[in-house]
């Protein structure tokens, strides 16, 4: 079994080692694998996927960092980590994560939901705080606030709609609250999709 996997691990560091010569250096290029480091990912990646589960984010995270330092070109370790980053409450590093996976996948309709999400929140938060913060009168403020208004009606999902299927993060601190007299007003947040992608 050792010499299967100082085999395998020669001809993926040979087959690194060329597809670099052909293409020339690149800062991501990934490091030759040896027989150490496919042992090195598997546990890694056991080791993530049981804090993700768990949901100790900060941890999943930092084991996700590692596996896309380790397989750059893996699509599913960069969506994982966006996950653990929105998870956690990093949604700009979500963002770069969920970018990386489409690049790597721009069939990974997982990762476009997601970052769709993200931008979607961030754009009513901002449109909210410019309503806000403009003065009254001024016509930015009235756009503003039509435009959150317009993006808080689009987060609204009807009662008679089934539930999402499948794991959700709840973002608390990105939905508007609402007082005890008037629990229906309250805006549903879309969902980051938290399931794994299959790899092709």
């Amino acid at each position: 079994m050792a010499r299967i996997l100082i085999g395998f691990g020669f001809v993926l560091a040979s087959m690194a080692m060329l597809g670099g010569c052909a293409s020339g250096p690149t800062a991501s290029s990934p490091k030759p694998a040896g027989p150490g480091q496919l042992s090195q990912v598997l546990s890694l990646e056991k080791q993530a996927a049981e804090d993700y589960q768990a949901h100790r984010d900060a941890q999943a995270a930092g084991d996700y960092g590692k596996l896309v330092k380790l397989v750059p070109d893996d699509p599913n370790y960069w969506y994982m980590l966006g996950n653990a980053y929105v998870r956690s409450g990093q949604p700009e590093l979500a963002v770069r994560s969920y970018n990386q996976s489409i690049m790597r996948d721009p069939n990974n309709a997982h990762a476009w939901h997601n970052l769709g999400v993200i931008r979607l929140r961030q754009a009513r938060a901002a449109f909210t705080s410019s309503a806000r913060l403009a003065r009254a009168g001024d016509s930015v403020q009235a756009s503003s606030q039509r435009i959150a208004n317009a993006l808080t009606t689009i987060n609204q999902v009807p009662k008679q709609t089934a539930p999402v299927e499948g794991p959700a993060i709840d973002d608390s601190s990105a939905t508007p609250t609402t007082s005890p007299a008037a629990p229906t007003a309250r805006a549903k947040e879309p969902v980051i999709i938290t399931q794994p992608t299959k790899s092709p």
